[in-house]
């Protein structure tokens, strides 16, 4: 018969002298402790009005719990995205700074279930060369009439020309007309192709936007549905092709 079950006030010596007990023990601890500190720290984190930045000098902003984590910017000269950028293009200008690939298709390698996209090798553009398109971009948004928009206008309000429209998928592309409006000071905003076709009027509707960029696929599709939609689009275009559309009274699509 096996001996009965027996309850021990302090643990036995052969327990206290095993060190596997101790380690045990010790995660234990561990445990309990994260269970209680870890919560009662996440709930300090949401009480508002916690002190998240300390301004140790004019214009210069940290993190409250360190003196060293800088909230602002890297550099004192760079005040915005487009400081930064330009900083960018000129100390890394022979670096490569964007990759992309031409789309060839689709091919079904075999035991392969479904097609898979198959892509060219990767076409790298430097930063200088980056620089160079970034800038052209935001002169040409000036000659299809976009204005810079002046300091203290409130662009949830305003009807005047400062926004450009992207309706785009996330590439190369975008990220130059994004950065080529930021060089004349012009408000972007963004219609995902997700959200369909009516999307996007109501986009050029609510900012007020005179230029969309679209992809060159979509070209056709905007000017149909926009031309009577959208008061104030005046031109689309694509950075792949010189295919351009502007507004004649309707906006038709021409090739330039």
């Amino acid at each position: 018969m096996a001996d009965p079950f027996k309850v021990y006030a302090s643990p036995p010596k052969e327990v206290l002298l095993n060190p596997i007990a101790w380690i045990l023990w010790l995660l234990d601890v561990v445990v309990w402790l994260a269970t209680i500190v870890l919560p009662i720290k996440w709930l300090v984190s949401c009480i508002p009005g916690g002190a998240v930045s300390v301004e140790v000098k004019k214009g210069e902003w940290r993190l409250a719990t360190s003196k060293e984590r800088l909230l602002t910017t890297p550099v004192e000269s760079a005040r915005t995205v487009h400081d930064l950028m330009q900083l960018s293009f000129a100390k890394n200008a022979a670096r490569p700074a964007c990759g992309t690939r031409k789309y060839l298709g689709t091919h079904k390698p075999e035991g392969a279930k479904f097609p898979l996209q198959k892509f060219g090798e990767t076409q790298w553009t430097t930063y200088r060369e980056l620089g160079e398109r970034v800038k052209d971009f935001g002169i040409g948004l000036l000659e299809l009439g976009l204005q810079p928009a002046p300091a203290g206008v409130d662009l949830q309000t305003t009807d005047k020309p400062h926004c450009l429209l992207i309706f785009e998928e996330t590439c190369a592309d975008w990220s130059t007309a994004c950065l080529g409006a930021f060089t004349q000071s012009l408000a972007v905003a963004t219609s995902y192709s997700t959200l369909g076709i009516s999307a996007v009027a109501q986009s050029v509707n609510e900012t007020h936007a005179r230029v969309i960029v679209c992809n060159v696929k979509d070209v056709d599709k905007v000017t149909s549905y926009c031309q009577d939609k959208c008061p104030s689009l005046e031109a689309g275009f694509t950075l792949r092709t010189t295919r351009l559309c502007r507004r004649s009274r309707n906006l038709r699509a021409d090739s330039r």
